[in-house]
This record gives C-alpha cells, sequence and structure tokens, in this order.
C-alpha cells in the first residue's frame, strides 16, 4: 500500500514571492524498445524563449529500463553538459540526480540547443512503448510564470 500527502500554501504574489519559476521541460515520446535488446534515442530542441532565462537545474526522466541520460546545452558551437548520468537506477524515475546551477550561473537564450540523449535496455520480451518508457529532460527556469514544454514532434510551445 502507498499513502502520499501533499500539502499546499499560497504565498502573497506581491510581498512574499522573491522569485518566480517555471518548468521546462524536453519530450520525446517516440519510444518503441525492441524486447530483448539495448536501445537509444538522441533528440534536440532549439529554445524559443521570449527572454533569457536563468537554468537553475537539470535532471532526466525514464523508468525502470533506462541505462543511460544525458542533456547538454549548445550555443555557438560549444556544448555544455548540464546532467549525466552514465548509469541509470530504476528508482531514478521518482527521484533522479539533478544538477543545480546558481542564480545568473547558466543562463538560456533564444537559439540554444538542448540535445537529450536517452539509452535503454529492455529485458522483457515485448515492445516497451510510451507510457511504459519514456526520454524526458526537465529544468526549472527563472524568472518564468509559465511551463515551458519542447516536444520532438511539435517544437517548442510556451
Amino acid at each position: 500500500q502507498v499513502h502520499d500527502v501533499v500539502t499546499f500554501n499560497t504565498l502573497d504574489p506581491d510581498t512574499e514571492v522573491t522569485a518566480w519559476a517555471a518548468p521546462l521541460i524536453f519530450n520525446n515520446a517516440n519510444v518503441d524498445l525492441p524486447p530483448g535488446e539495448s536501445s537509444s534515442l538522441d533528440f534536440e530542441c532549439t529554445l524559443e524563449l521570449d527572454e533569457p532565462a536563468d537554468l537553475r537545474f537539470a535532471n532526466g526522466h525514464m523508468h525502470e529500463w533506462g541505462s543511460s541520460f544525458r542533456m547538454t546545452h549548445v550555443r555557438d558551437g560549444v556544448e555544455t553538459v548540464l546532467n549525466d548520468v552514465p548509469t541509470w537506477e530504476a528508482y531514478f524515475r521518482d527521484s533522479p540526480p539533478t544538477d543545480y546551477f546558481a542564480s545568473g550561473a547558466f543562463q538560456l537564450q533564444a537559439g540554444d540547443v538542448v540535445r537529450t540523449a536517452c539509452n535503454w535496455m529492455n529485458d522483457t520480451d515485448e515492445i516497451i512503448s510510451f507510457p511504459h518508457e519514456m526520454c524526458d529532460a526537465v529544468g526549472l527556469v527563472t524568472p518564468k510564470l509559465n511551463t515551458w514544454i519542447c516536444d520532438s514532434d511539435k517544437e517548442m510551445n510556451p
């Protein structure tokens, strides 16, 4: 049995909020893992941000068949690793290794590219597809109010 509890408190946006933050999500649901084989999927998204944003953390999301994950940032041909997990563990699904960035330390700009690379090992005798497995990269950006989603099929979607 599982029991979850979530408690929400509200803040006065004029007096108690010091910085607005929003998720930045990179998603690819085109996952079809052949039975008994290793698979990989790489995709990239070009940021179409209306203004620069500070990246505050970066991590990945896969399920129990993940074997490794990597998220990188590219600007002007220079690639920077944002999150690298060479050995993915099943429990990372809900608590992934996360890289944190101080305010102002890593700024994202329009035209930047984020690359996501996922690798899996399907140890079953059936094809595994979305939503049972997926390849997502996640960040938190400030100052933003709205979630930004870059779906590999639909491009940037503020």
